[in-house]
């Protein structure tokens, strides 16, 4: 399972999640959570993922935690991590190019969710030890970034 994560990084480039981007480059990133999505589904291998020890390691803060852990890196995708978004909008023009992009988008971040949300919603619902262990996740996340709306967050160290 850490080889299948640590694969995402590797696939999401500035392409990958743009809407400029062809099926090839975005087959990259979906194909990986599709293979985790289906891993989630099967109760036997969904209820071992919590065991792992890259499921929830002892971090120093949110970003080492996001890097790091499982859910971290899977729950990180997103069309506006600033490799990806910066190159959406390059050599926009007029508004319906804008609108179209927005859409574009928000199909995008759409698809995303719903996938996420299966992975998590797996994890959560497979055993009580895996509930349990994704609320801990959840929660030293929530911890480790709690200082992010106050007013002199470091955004070095929060994720």
């Amino acid at each position: 399972m850490p080889r299948i994560t640590d694969q995402i990084d590797k696939s999401l480039d500035s392409n990958s999640l743009s809407t400029a981007a062809t099926s090839t480059n975005t087959s990259k990133y979906n194909n990986i959570l599709l293979i985790i999505e289906l891993l989630t589904l099967n109760k036997g291998i969904c209820g071992y993922i919590h065991q792992l020890d890259t499921f929830n390691p002892s971090a120093s803060d949110g970003v080492q935690l996001e890097l790091n852990s499982f859910l971290g890196k899977v729950l990180r995708i997103s069309p506006l991590l600033p490799k990806i978004s910066v190159n959406n909008y390059i050599g926009v023009v007029n508004k319906n190019e804008i609108e179209t992009i927005n859409q574009s988008l928000e199909s995008t971040y759409s698809f995303l969710l719903t996938k996420l949300f299966n992975i998590v919603d797996s994890l959560i619902r497979v055993s009580n030890e895996s509930r349990g262990a994704v609320l801990k996740f959840m929660s030293d996340l929530i911890n480790k970034n709690h200082l992010r709306m106050s007013e002199h967050a470091d955004e070095k160290k929060l994720s």
